[in-house]
């Protein structure tokens, strides 16, 4: 599980840059294996979306395994061009026979 989910930055101002922590929580029975990370668009209308807003701070090394009740911490950064809304998605791939990916806006 994610956690927050949604990740808010709140007002970051022009010619500034926000940062957001996000845990990944291993919540199964087995242990969760994290393979990439990537950060796409969520509804700009374009196919690569506006990422570039968006970046990992310090992504971890992967893959990644986290051990059932630990989390892996990632920091976000949003670093906006324009006033008003911005929005993406942060793609998690994992080794989870349920659920290979999850989705984080």
């Amino acid at each position: 599980f994610v956690n927050p989910s949604p990740v808010e930055f709140g007002g970051v101002e022009l010619g500034t840059t926000g940062t957001q922590t996000v845990q990944l929580v291993s919540c199964g029975t087995q242990p969760l294996t994290i393979d990439s990370f990537s950060l796409a668009d969520n509804g700009s209308g374009s196919p690569t979306g506006t990422p570039e807003l968006f970046a990992f701070d310090t992504p971890p090394s992967l893959p990644a395994t986290i051990a059932v009740g630990d989390a892996l911490t990632v920091t976000l950064s949003f670093a906006p061009t324009n006033y008003g809304d911005a929005n993406g998605k942060m793609l998690v791939m994992t080794h989870d026979g349920e659920q290979s990916w999850t989705s984080v806006q």
